[in-house]
């Protein structure tokens, strides 16, 4: 027997079995890779929904905030409104009218109608 040629098969053995060693565990490599980046477009899919939920969320409380300063410049302007209608009417001196006021000027019915129109609740 030529221990040459033995040695050289058990080399040759042991160098197929270190191969189809490594290629196995080079599969189960490529298996846990391919498990990740699937894990990772997943993640990605979610990570990209909750953004635009984020995104759509930041719309809305733009709009609310809008919303929010129009109806109080509302109420601010509607209070200046109202201090100044009080302002005039406190400033007002009721008086007597003259015969010729009496003559000219519309009557009382129709002033009142006027004064009510103009003190109505805006």
């Amino acid at each position: 027997m030529n221990w040459g040629y033995v040695a050289a098969a058990a080399v040759f053995g042991l160098s197929l079995w270190g191969i189809d060693h490594l290629n196995g565990k080079l599969d189960l490599e490529k298996a846990a890779h391919r498990q990740t980046k699937t894990e990772l477009a997943e993640a990605l899919e979610k990570g990209m929904g909750w953004k635009a939920a984020y995104e759509e969320a930041l719309v809305a409380a733009d709009a609310h905030r809008t919303a929010t300063r129009a109806c109080l410049d509302r109420v601010a302007a509607d209070a200046a409104a109202r201090e100044e209608r009080a302002e005039i009417l406190q400033a007002a001196q009721p008086r007597p009218r003259t015969e010729q006021e009496r003559q000219q000027v519309v009557n009382d019915e129709t002033r009142q109608r006027a004064a009510d129109r103009l003190n109505r609740d805006w």
